[in-house]
């Protein structure tokens, strides 16, 4: 925390303009040293000023240098950002001059780091960075904001109070133990314990959608063979990604492709065809087809209706170790004579020809309205297995505290269960961390952020 660090903030390679960003005690004196047309010191805070950097009496680059003196700044320490030409000799040259002068190379993550050190940002902020900068849907994106903006730190923030509240007024009646006085009933204890813990388990049950519009809604496309699956999986994807043959059983293995809908990022597999084989290597492809659906938070039974009927594609879908939803494709229906047939009644069920666009953009408008109805990203919403991880310890020893209260064990046991939870909301916001958890999360970052 006593260096001054350097990093390129954008990215590696060529391009019209770069941004190089400074932090540290020492900052604007060291840019200053290099910057020869205005004294940076003497200027007032979050100004922009044109000149040349130079290194030594060699001019380097034509730049504006944007000063920010502490602590309103994004690390709370004092910065400067130069802007200059993005070639790679430039950009060398700039950091490696400012290396002379007293800088050192920004690790991964550490302006972010010392943003958290200096009180800037919580760790769920910090994490929500990360997950800003890497997001790849628009419903990721509106989550990532959310806990940026500190929404979930607020609520954590809410229920910490409300326990440190709850196990103050324990811990004072221990204190007066001796005197018999009961400062909240033993009822008003356990109300206010369960209420605590309905809401850790409230936002436990929003970690899978959160997982989901992070990382991507899992549909599995599964049926018999030769039902359509890969053409589906070509036309979803814009992309002849899968063999499409009239041979059954060309799919041997499942393909993974994603694509977008909407503001949501949907992960499509396509699985070898489901039927009994003796051929070993597409029983390796049904066994993993099977494996698909118990992970898939939507399945896409596609059925062939000139081969199956209603009933038979029910009693198929209730044979198979399903997860999640299911929406059931009949496919081919150009080869249809007549135009009247009957559709599954088990599950919902779309009418297509996988051959024919507007029959897609209708399967497409039924995964959007499936999504919408399934994946909100409205609330509170947590989005990493460490937050999940944290929250679940927190929700057992909120537990072992409301079963305390209920069968009257001792106030200091119940108080021991309350500090825990505190201690594990603690840890998830970073007022309590360690340095093992700190590097593995700020590993992840990129340099310059």
């Amino acid at each position: 925390m006593e260096d001054t660090i350097v990093a390129l903030a954008t990215p590696e390679g060529r391009s019209a303009l770069a941004l190089i960003r400074v932090s540290g005690p020492k900052a604007i004196d060291i840019v200053n040293k290099v910057f020869r047309s205005k004294d940076l010191t003497k200027v007032d805070t979050h100004t922009i000023h044109y000149g040349w950097l130079y290194d030594e009496n060699d001019p380097v680059d034509e730049v504006l240098v944007f000063v920010m003196q502490a602590p309103k700044t994004y690390t709370g320490e004092d910065m400067a950002e130069i802007t200059c030409h993005g070639s790679p000799l430039i950009i060398r040259k700039i950091i490696r001059t400012l290396q002379k002068y007293g800088a050192r190379p920004a690790m991964p993550g550490e302006f972010t780091f010392r943003a958290f050190m200096n009180r800037k940002i919580d760790l769920l902020q910090a994490e929500a960075i990360n997950d800003l900068i890497n997001a790849t849907s628009e419903e990721g994106y509106k989550i990532a904001l959310k806990h940026l903006r500190g929404d979930v730190s607020k609520t954590i923030r809410q229920l910490r109070e409300k326990l440190i509240n709850l196990t103050s007024l324990i811990e004072l009646e221990l204190d007066f133990s001796e005197e018999d006085v009961e400062f909240a009933s033993r009822h008003e204890l356990l109300s206010l314990t369960r209420e605590i813990k309905n809401m850790i388990k409230n936002l436990l049950d929003t970690y899978e959608t959160g997982m989901a519009l992070k990382e991507g809604i899992r549909i599995a496309i599964v049926g018999n063979p030769n039902a359509g699956k890969s053409t589906i999986l070509n036309a979803l994807v814009k992309e002849e990604r899968a063999i499409v043959s009239e041979i059954p059983g060309t799919t041997r293995d499942y393909i993974e492709e994603t694509f977008f809908l909407e503001g949501y990022l949907f992960r499509v597999i396509d699985t070898a065809g489901i039927r009994e084989t003796t051929d070993p290597i597409e029983k390796i492809g049904v066994e993993r087809a099977l494996e698909q659906l118990k992970k898939a938070h939507l399945t896409l039974y596609v059925y062939d209706v000139t081969q199956m009927t209603p009933e038979e594609v029910c009693k198929h879908i209730k044979s198979l170790p399903l997860a999640g939803d299911v929406i059931i494709v009949a496919n081919k229906k150009d080869l249809l004579k007549s135009r009247n047939i009957s559709l599954p009644t088990c599950y919902p069920a779309i009418l297509i020809s996988a051959r024919e666009p507007e029959d897609i953009e209708k399967l497409k408008q039924q995964l959007i309205n499936w999504a919408k109805a399934n994946y909100s990203s409205e609330g509170v919403i947590l989005t990493s297995e460490r937050q999940y991880n944290y929250l679940q310890q927190a929700y057992q020893a909120i537990e072992e505290a409301e079963e305390g209260i209920s069968n009257n064990l001792p106030q200091d046991l119940i108080a021991s269960s309350l500090r825990a939870v505190i201690d594990y909301l603690g840890e998830l916001t970073g007022e309590i961390t360690t340095e093992d958890i700190l590097s593995n999360i700020f590993a992840n970052f990129c340099i310059g952020k």
